[in-house]
C-alpha cells in the first residue's frame, strides 16, 4: 500500500500549504498542545514540579489546536513550540472528517520541551 510514500506526499504537501498560505501563521513555531497519561515513560530530563521538562514522543505525534481539547486526553498537558518543518498534517489540509474532528495536528515526534500542567 506504499504507506511511506503516502505519509511523505502528505507531509511536503502539507510543508507547501503552510507555507504558501501561511495555514498556522507566518511564524517559524506554532503552539500546540498534548493529552498525555504515562508522562514518567516519555521524561526526558526536568521533572513535572518544575512545570518544565523535555519528553520524547513517538514517530507520529497529535496534538491539540487548544489547551481544552489536549485536558480530554490524559491526566498531564504539555504545551509545546512546535516547529512547522515537522507539522505533517493540520485541520483542513485535505477533504476528511477523520481528523478535522478534534482539530487534530499531525506531526513528527522527537524531544520536545515542553511546559506541564494537570489537566484540569
Amino acid at each position: 500500500n506504499s504507506i511511506w510514500q503516502q505519509l511523505d506526499l502528505l507531509f511536503e504537501f502539507c510543508q507547501w500549504m503552510l507555507d504558501r498560505f501561511a495555514l498556522l501563521g507566518r511564524g517559524p513555531h506554532v503552539m500546540l498542545w498534548r493529552g498525555s497519561t504515562r508522562v514518567d515513560e516519555q521524561l526526558v530530563a526536568g521533572s513535572l514540579r518544575e512545570r518544565r521538562c523535555t519528553v520524547r514522543l513517538n514517530n507520529l505525534v497529535s496534538f491539540s489546536r487548544t489547551r481544552e481539547q489536549a485536558d480530554c486526553f490524559g491526566d498531564w498537558v504539555f504545551e509545546a513550540r512546535v516547529p512547522l518543518a515537522k507539522l505533517v498534517y493540520v485541520p483542513g489540509l485535505i477533504h476528511t472528517r477523520s481528523l478535522d474532528g478534534e482539530a487534530e495536528v499531525l506531526a513528527l515526534g522527537g524531544d520536545y520541551e515542553v511546559g506541564v500542567s494537570y489537566a484540569s
